[in-house]
């Protein structure tokens, strides 16, 4: 999404901020992380935006790196794209393509290994196969939440704008 800064959408705009809101750290044990920088414009309502791309599961990297990846893809897409029709491909390519990484992650919360819909499970006895298709419905859902939420949000701003 490129335009120039005084004509730049408020979804973009927002999306910048999003992005450009996280920060990396290291923890006692040497294992890194993603947060909110503290001084984040509107960080209390991203972490409520954040929050609702948990689907219950406390605050865990994974959620937040998966925030940051699809705030950055969805800057990388083109003005004209309309994002929910891209977010199959966004998605895929946000997928984890390595077993061992795949069943970290399943194993990092049992409720991811159910389907949210029974329809994305692929067919056969492949349990990489099962547990990427598992991540890729993951991921497609965050995306579309984060991008509801983001809308809902740009819209509020574009209103406020005109009225101004």
């Amino acid at each position: 999404m490129t335009t120039t800064t005084e004509t730049k959408p408020a979804l973009t705009r927002l999306l910048e901020e999003l992005a450009a809101g996280f920060q990396d750290g290291t923890r006692c044990d040497g294992s890194e992380f993603e947060s909110l920088k503290d001084d984040m414009p509107n960080r209390d309502r991203w972490q409520q935006v954040i929050r609702e791309c948990h689907y219950g599961e406390l605050p865990n990297d994974w959620r937040y790196q998966t925030v940051h990846r699809l705030a950055d893809a969805f800057l990388e897409r083109d003005e004209s794209d309309d994002l929910s029709d891209v977010m199959p491909e966004i998605a895929d390519g946000l997928t984890d393509c390595g077993h061992s990484d795949l069943f970290a992650w399943l194993a990092e919360h049992p409720s991811r290994a159910a389907w949210n819909d029974e329809g994305m499970a692929p067919e056969g006895h492949d349990i990489g196969q099962m547990a990427q298709s598992r991540q890729y419905e993951e991921i497609e859902s965050m995306g579309h939440t984060l991008l509801e939420e983001v809308t809902a949000w740009a819209e509020e701003i574009e209103g406020e704008e005109a009225d101004a």
